[in-house]
């Protein structure tokens, strides 16, 4: 049976693997929470997947943060400087990745 919609399965089962990867790491659990809270949420501003995100994607999304009063600068840096991001996209996209198949 095929998925309704590929990429969120797709996006979903990336998430997946790198949390069991990140346990593997002996990472803990509120560690691994806050990490794929902030990729969910970088995704949700965005409205695009992991593979379509480019470097002016994250000015504007720190940027609405901070307009909004969301995000004070200590958190923004933290979040900037958090293996996060960089870390979901190359554990899930590097070549022969067991979490990624190649994007649709």
């Amino acid at each position: 049976m095929a998925a309704l919609d590929p990429e969120a399965a797709m996006f979903a089962a990336m998430l997946t693997g790198w949390e069991q990867q990140q346990r593997s790491r002996l990472l803990t659990k509120k560690t691994i929470s806050d990490r794929v809270s902030l990729v969910r949420r970088f995704a949700e501003f965005t409205g695009t997947y992991p593979w379509d995100w480019a470097p002016e994607d994250v000015e504007a999304y720190f940027s609405a943060r901070l307009s909004r009063g969301e995000l004070v600068w200590s958190t923004v840096r933290g979040q900037q400087g958090d293996p996060a991001r960089s870390s979901c996209c190359s554990a899930n996209t590097s070549p022969g990745s067991l979490h990624c198949p190649p994007p649709p």
